[in-house]
């Protein structure tokens, strides 16, 4: 992300630039999201997993909610809505199932 970021490779001035842009950067958070949320589930700080999985929740909200002009645009938007929407509902699941397991 810092190569491609650092090497000017995104030109700002064009749209579809800026649009892969914030895919590579909330693609980021939402990695550090997923791994940030494991790692307190695994460790039992379970107050810290659920609002890491809240804040992931709402920027998956926003980027639903967020207003859609081009096609090309609107089906990259659909492919990555469905996946991400996938991987958080598992996510949420696992880290349930982590809980439950613990309480044993």
């Amino acid at each position: 992300m810092v190569i491609i970021l650092r090497s000017s490779s995104l030109k700002k001035e064009r749209k579809r630039h800026n649009f892969w842009r914030h895919i590579l950067i909330f693609g980021f958070f939402y990695y550090m999201g997923i791994h940030g949320a494991v790692i307190h589930a695994a460790l039992g700080n379970y107050i810290i997993m659920f609002l890491i999985i809240l804040a992931m929740a709402g920027l998956l909200a926003w980027t639903l909610i967020s207003p859609r002009s081009e096609s090309e645009k609107n089906r990259i938007l659909e492919r990555i809505k469905t996946d991400e929407s996938v991987q958080v509902a598992l996510g949420i699941v696992l880290l349930f199932i982590l809980i439950i397991l613990n309480a044993f």
